[in-house]
This record gives structure tokens, sequence and C-alpha cells, in this order.
């Protein structure tokens, strides 16, 4: 038996792709279809994060890309993490 679930977060992992790719605009798209409200990119060849929220026809509306500092998601305000802790800095 199949169960619907919703998904408000996602995390992919990237180490090659840059930050323009078609890859991560198609990507994108999909996630915004599918109702994903906050998408991070965790870009382990740059030691960036790329984030992205507020979903909208016309692709996200919020995109940041942080290589330092304090991230929170939004939808799950008690979680925090520190951009440096994600690469092992």
């Amino acid at each position: 038996q199949w169960r619907q679930v919703s998904l408000s977060l996602f995390f992919t992992y990237s180490s090659s792709l840059p930050v323009g790719s078609t890859f991560k605009e198609k990507q994108k798209k999909i996630y915004i279809v599918e109702g994903i409200q906050e998408y991070w990119i965790i870009n382990l060849s740059e030691h960036k994060v790329e984030f992205f929220s507020s979903p909208t026809d016309a692709g996200y509306e919020s995109q940041e890309i942080l290589s330092q500092g304090v991230v929170i998601p939004l939808v799950f305000r008690v979680l925090e993490a520190s951009v440096g802790r994600l690469f092992g800095e």
C-alpha cells in the first residue's frame, strides 16, 4: 500500500556541477512542481551552500549562496547548521 507524504525541505549534494548548470535548473523546476518549499545544494567542491526558498511559477523567489555563517531552515526553525561544519571545518 502506497502512502502520500509531504516534503517541505530537500537537500542535494554536489561535487562537480557549476552554480548555473542546466541540470540544476531542471531539478529546481521539478522541486517547485512537487511543492518543495526549501531546497539546499551542499556544494562540496566549492564549500558553499546554495539555498532556494519561496517557490513560484517563475522559480524560487529567494536564492542565496553562503560560504560561511549559520543557516536555519525556514520550514524547521528549530534546526541550525554551521556552513563550515557541513564541510568538516
